[in-house]
């Protein structure tokens, strides 16, 4: 007997189908709660990442592939172990910088290693 393939069930609707069975728009999960809000943290990794570039020298900029605030640090994504490494000794002037960016709330910084 040949069974169905699993599905993602909320509620009494299958997950991307409205009541109707209709797919749902993309617009629409957009403007749901959980997905609004990864698009805001997508954008503010962004744009701190822009930040974090900014602050640095241009050799070291360019091997910066992203950055996150997480409580007090801010993690810095760097395409190598070798750029990770000098990014590092930039740490001190790093948070001095950011840190009345966030209203004193980075304390650190960490980096490491995520290719681009």
């Amino acid at each position: 007997m040949p069974q169905n393939p699993p599905t993602l069930n909320h509620g009494n609707r299958e997950m991307g189908h409205k009541m109707d069975g209709k797919p749902t728009l993309l617009k629409d999960l957009l403007a749901g709660n959980d997905l609004s809000q990864l698009v805001v943290r997508a954008r503010e990794a962004g744009e701190l990442a822009s930040q974090v570039r900014g602050l640095l020298p241009e050799e070291l900029s360019a091997h910066v592939t992203g950055a996150v605030l997480h409580e007090e640090t801010v993690v810095i994504l760097a395409d190598s172990a070798a750029w990770a490494s000098r990014i590092r000794f930039q740490a001190p002037a790093l948070v001095a910088q950011l840190a009345p960016r966030f209203d004193g709330a980075v304390a650190h910084v960490r980096v490491k290693v995520r290719p681009g």
